[in-house]
């Protein structure tokens, strides 16, 4: 299938013309953006009534939020040779509140990840938020409010857990190996709560030198006397 594609931008013709294709984007798609839009100067109101306020920051992402698939804002018509057509409205691309953009980045970031960092070896998964890694609570809003507090944790626990996979592969008799890991800061829990927490990717082994080139060690589940050895 071919396509050809008009992008409209806003102009005083490019709005007429989204106007006149709004009717091709499925209104259901922005019920909960529209509800956002509308609520988000009041609930900035009751904030400063009651002697608090919004973080900036999450003004502008709820603002960014409610406005994104508007097509008086930005489109792209896609047409096809067979007569088809199809609006696709000018997206937030923000991570923090859209959930369609927000999967769209998850997407490609798993696949970057896959196709051009991580090796074709056993991978394990940490989350350090619950079970004998968890974070105390008040630390958590720390995190939040202290990034650099936040960025020193994350690298001695990275430190604790490389640790531990050199220690079992000394066990095997393979000291001197050295692993890597890719590390996600994680803001939100599931129920959008401020819950910062880490997820982590590590390598489930270690590289060891071999003369000129490097050997991959693959060792054993970690075990809780083995993180302290």
């Amino acid at each position: 299938m071919r396509l050809s594609r008009l992008m409209c931008w806003p102009t005083p013709i490019g709005s007429r013309l989204a106007l006149a294709l709004t009717t091709m984007v499925a209104q259901d798609d922005r019920l909960l953006n529209d509800l956002v839009l509308r609520c988000l100067s009041t609930l900035v109101d009751l904030a400063e009534e009651r002697g608090g306020f919004v973080a900036s920051h999450v003004v502008r992402y709820s603002d960014r939020f409610g406005r994104c698939g508007d097509p008086t804002l930005g489109l792209a018509l896609l047409r096809c040779c067979c007569g088809a057509s199809k609006v696709v409205p000018v997206r937030c691309h923000g991570r923090a509140l859209c959930p369609t953009c927000g999967g769209r980045a998850m997407a490609s970031g798993a696949v970057h990840l896959i196709d051009r960092v991580l090796p074709d070896l056993t991978v394990r998964q940490w989350s350090i938020q619950t079970g004998a890694l968890s974070v105390p609570w008040p630390r958590r809003y720390l995190f939040a409010a202290r990034p650099e507090v936040c960025a020193g944790a994350r690298r001695r626990i990275w430190r604790g857990l490389s640790r531990g996979y050199k220690c079992r592969a000394a066990e095997l008799g393979d000291p001197g190996g050295s692993t890597c890991a890719v590390v996600v800061v994680q803001r939100f829990g599931s129920a959008l709560n401020l819950n910062v927490h880490f997820c982590m990717l590590l390598l489930d082994g270690v590289f060891v030198a071999d003369g000129d080139s490097v050997r991959w060690v693959k060792v054993p589940p970690p075990t809780t006397a083995s993180m302290f050895c």
